[in-house]
C-alpha cells in the first residue's frame, strides 16, 4: 500500500502582538511548517513596503531580516522560520507588519504581527519643557 502524505503549510508566531517604549528591540519571529521548503518566507512594513534582505542582513541601520532557517523536520513536515528585528523602536515604527510565506504551489499564508510604541518623556526632557515655558504676569 502506498501512503499519500497530505500537504501541509501553516505559519504562526507565538507572540503577535507588541507594545513598547521608545528605543526598546522587538523580534518578530515567522514560522512556517510545510510539506515542502517554502518558496519564501517575506516581511512587509506597515506601508507595505517588502523588507527585503537576502540572507542575514540590515535592511536599514535599525532593521535586520534574519536568514531563512531550517528547525526541524519529521516525515511529513519540515519547520522554517525567518525573523525580523526592529532596533531601537521608535513611534513612527507602530503598525501591523505582515510576514507572507509562499510554497512551492505559490500558495501564500500571512500572519500579522501588530507593533505599538510608546513615546518615553524622561524627568529631563519634563523639566527642560518646563523651564522653556514663558512667564506671563
Amino acid at each position: 500500500t502506498l501512503a499519500v502524505l497530505k500537504d501541509v503549510f501553516e505559519v504562526s508566531t507565538t507572540q503577535e502582538s507588541y507594545v513598547v517604549g521608545e528605543g526598546a528591540t522587538v523580534v518578530m519571529k515567522c514560522t512556517t511548517v510545510t510539506s515542502q521548503a517554502p518558496s519564501h518566507i517575506r516581511f512587509f512594513s506597515p506601508s507595505g513596503l517588502l523588507l527585503n534582505g537576502a540572507g542575514s542582513e540590515e535592511v536599514n541601520q535599525r532593521v535586520i531580516l534574519s536568514s531563512l532557517s531550517q528547525e526541524s523536520a519529521t516525515i511529513s513536515s519540515v519547520t522554517y522560520s525567518r525573523t525580523l528585528i526592529l532596533t531601537d523602536a521608535l513611534v513612527g515604527d507602530s503598525g501591523a507588519y505582515t510576514c507572507e510565506a509562499t510554497n512551492d504551489k505559490n500558495v501564500k499564508n500571512k500572519i500579522f504581527f501588530n507593533v505599538h510604541v510608546e513615546a518615553i518623556l524622561s524627568i529631563t526632557d519634563a523639566l527642560e519643557a518646563i523651564i522653556q515655558q514663558p512667564v506671563h504676569m
